[in-house]
């Protein structure tokens, strides 16, 4: 039987989760070994507002978390499953540390396959995330992004409240932040059907799925794409200002959460009404 390796990250135990429905399905045609990748420095769960966005330009920039070494036999893997998460629309520190660790080139010539996890918004990491694994020398196979299904206007609320505080419950008029129940069980029955053998029997296709409430939106792409220029700038003037953690640093970071709250109210509207006009046009999802 082959074997599949699934090598992740999780902070708050969603990755991990979705993880684990995929390997019940992937079970049946792989025998497969679970490892995570830790880092030096911790990243507890739930944050505390200064932590959280004090990891922001570092994520953006690449300001990677080193990670410890792994001890793995590489070459009796046939595949392997890579999870993480995406923070400020970029790849998680953990996840961008080992892309850039000594353990990271035994990926080269590796059928991969990356599963993330995420609100809603994916488009701009999952680029970041092909590119680094194609200078890996990796074979990727596709991606699988699994994401909230709760609306936009509840999860500005909800998964913050859950970040900050670890509240996960619904209160009020708003859902349970995370990703729901019935997102995590399409994974058993799609990693089933996922790798399907060609004439060869030594290759496999894979395509793009994503899990979430239609996720494929000319809105989200805007706003990822928006968001991504916005975070970029302010990623870097943060830096250029203030290279080290500490009260200087964080009075630049509260200027940008204050440019956040605008940019969510003024350019969220506008893109909803731009996807109105103009639909959901493959042209605008390339």
């Amino acid at each position: 039987m082959k074997k599949a390796l699934i090598l992740y990250y999780s902070q708050a135990g969603q990755t991990e989760k979705a993880l684990q429905y995929f390997c019940r399905g992937l079970k049946e045609s792989f025998e497969c070994d679970i490892k995570t990748f830790e880092t030096a420095e911790v990243f507890k769960f739930p944050w505390k507002i200064s932590a959280f966005f004090r990891v922001f330009p570092r994520s953006v920039r690449g300001k990677t978390a080193a990670t410890l070494p792994l001890n793995i036999e590489w070459s009796k893997y046939d595949l392997v499953v890579l999870g993480g998460q995406i923070w400020f629309l970029s790849l998680s520190l953990p996840l961008q540390g080992f892309l850039k660790s000594a353990d990271a080139v035994n990926l080269r010539n590796k059928k991969v396959i990356t599963l993330m996890t995420c609100r809603n918004l994916w488009h701009s990491a999952s680029q970041k995330l092909k590119s680094q694994l194609f200078e890996l020398g990796a074979e990727h196979l596709g991606q699988i992004t699994v994401a909230e299904t709760s609306p936009t206007w509840a999860s500005f609320v909800t998964t913050p409240r859950w970040m900050l505080t670890g509240k996960k419950g619904p209160f009020l008029f708003f859902p349970a932040a995370g990703i729901q129940q019935s997102e995590f069980e399409k994974l058993t029955s799609l990693a089933t059907n996922l790798l399907l053998p060609t004439a060869d029997s030594k290759s496999w296709a894979v395509n793009h799925k994503i899990f979430g409430s239609n996720l494929n939106k000319v809105s989200l792409k805007l706003m990822d794409g928006i968001g991504s220029k916005v975070f970029w700038f302010w990623s870097g003037l943060i830096l250029a200002v203030a290279k080290r953690p500490g009260v200087w640093q964080d009075f630049w970071l509260l200027l940008f959460r204050l440019n956040l709250v605008l940019l969510i109210i003024t350019i969220g509207p506008c893109t909803k009404v731009f996807e109105l006009l103009v639909g959901n046009d493959p042209k605008y999802l390339q």
